[in-house]
């Protein structure tokens, strides 16, 4: 997303990863530093999309979700740790827009809040 602050533009890069989950990078001026926030944001989309077979596959599926979601940012985090990220869970409401937790920096709070 371009964002408009002090009459300069600047990027905030948001992603959804599984469910109502999204993440979203630190909001940054620099174009450089919001792209590669961008490139991990798609890391760990892609690891939650990698790994959601087997969530499926389990019987407690909202248990596996959970781990799916934590083994993608860490494993994201490890590859790319030089950005900072938020969660929340967003969901539309027909007629009335949209519902969504604040937004929380710590993963395990943010994953209670989706529960």
């Amino acid at each position: 997303r371009l964002v408009a602050r002090d009459g300069r533009v600047g990027f905030r890069p948001i992603m959804h990863l599984i469910g109502n989950f999204y993440v979203q990078a630190a909001f940054s001026f620099d174009a450089g530093v919001a792209t590669g926030a961008l490139g991990t944001l798609i890391l760990m989309r892609s690891a939650c999309r990698a790994a959601r077979s087997e969530a499926r596959n389990s019987t407690d599926s909202a248990y596996a979700c959970e781990e799916t979601i934590r083994h993608a940012v860490c494993w994201a985090k490890s590859v790319s740790s030089e950005h900072r990220f938020y969660f929340k869970t967003r969901m539309k409401v027909p007629g009335r827009g949209e519902v969504a937790t604040s937004m929380q920096e710590e993963l395990d709070v943010a994953l209670r809040d989706w529960h």
